[in-house]
């Protein structure tokens, strides 16, 4: 298979598909369900006196917003938030496959924190009480690995569009309306050439 053609599959697997989406989601879930079957009393990373794995139930949205609110109005923030990302890169379907990607890990930390905070509604029958976090630097908030998925890319998107963004980045659907003109005016060109040739002919 040429490199081309590995490139094209990637695309298609990580982000045409979303599977880098699907990949970061899994690995939240996982960790997750880790800290909460073996996380009973805080371990320190690396032996690290401040970097801290301690489990600790989140009830509200980032670094506590929203705490004291009913569970299913932060549960509901996630799935707009969710819903509205995944919407825009479906429908607009961008062209870059950096800007594709970070949307990706942020639709990938939103998501992983809405399933946590929809089983916490429901936590009469799933036993959830909120979102789960167990990184714990001393110095700062308790997070888990979505927060970072959320943090990186928000950040990354403040890079990308401050000194990355082309002004007149076209989207996929953009560049693929424009291929189709372009063929339609070659095949039209091509007929104009055939026509003439025929003419002469005669």
């Amino acid at each position: 298979m040429e490199k081309k053609q590995i490139k094209k599959v990637l695309y298609n697997i990580f982000i045409k598909y979303q599977g880098l989406l699907i990949l970061l989601l899994i690995i939240d879930q996982v960790t997750k369900a880790l800290a909460l079957n073996f996380l009973k009393e805080p371990v320190y990373i690396f032996g690290i006196s401040w970097l801290q794995l301690r489990l600790q139930i989140n009830s509200g949205i980032a670094f506590s917003f929203l705490k004291d609110a009913p569970q299913w109005i932060s549960a509901l923030v996630s799935v707009v938030a969710t819903l509205a990302l995944e919407a825009y890169v479906i429908i607009k379907k961008p062209k870059s496959k950096i800007y594709n990607s970070i949307l990706l890990v942020l639709i990938a930390g939103a998501l992983g924190n809405g399933i946590d905070r929809w089983l916490a509604v429901f936590g009469k029958y799933t036993g959830y009480t909120g979102v789960v976090d167990f990184i714990y630097p001393t110095f700062f908030a308790n997070f888990n690995f979505a927060d970072i998925c959320v943090t990186l890319s928000c950040i990354a998107l403040f890079i990308y569009f401050i000194f990355a963004k082309d002004d007149n980045e076209p989207s996929n659907k953009d560049f693929k309306k424009a291929k189709k003109e372009l063929e339609k005016n070659d095949a039209t060109n091509v007929d104009k050439i055939e026509t003439v040739g025929e003419n002469n002919e005669q």
